[in-house]
């Protein structure tokens, strides 16, 4: 049923997208030219994107994938803080309760990403959000 939705609305969007295409060159707009001169700079640098980057949630940081392709990231942009979210939920196993409903808690996969973050040379923007399922009350 979803596949179906799919494909009706995508077939939808390729008949209409003509319309809107003629209806904008029906409107007589004047073409509008931009240059640039690579030889000339007005002014300095603003280099505010050097200082963080959102990384989305923490459990991405664990796979080595992702590891590589963030320190290829910070060598050729040198940024200086990450942050990310969901560092205390479920997927991070910060606490869970054993059989007799015990309180556990382990830190194990923070610790890894952590080290891995520092190893390159990152500095944290730690954000503690996300409450693991167990502690929870549900209101």
């Amino acid at each position: 049923m979803r596949f179906s939705r799919l494909y009706i609305f995508s077939l939808a969007f390729l008949l209409v997208l003509p319309v809107f295409a003629k209806k904008n060159k029906e409107t007589n707009l004047k073409e509008r030219v931009i240059s640039v001169d690579f030889n000339f700079e007005k002014g300095a640098l603003n280099t505010m994107f050097k200082e963080c980057i959102g990384a989305g949630r923490a459990n991405e940081g664990l796979r080595a994938d992702w590891q590589q392709q963030l320190a290829y990231t910070k060598k050729m942009c040198d940024f200086k803080y990450i942050r990310m979210h969901g560092l205390l939920s479920d997927d991070m196993v910060v606490y869970f309760e054993d059989s007799k409903g015990n309180p556990q808690y382990s830190y194990m996969y923070i610790d890894a990403l952590y080290d891995y973050l520092l190893s390159i040379g990152m500095k944290l923007f730690v954000e503690l959000g996300f409450m693991p399922q167990a502690l929870a009350n549900g209101q």
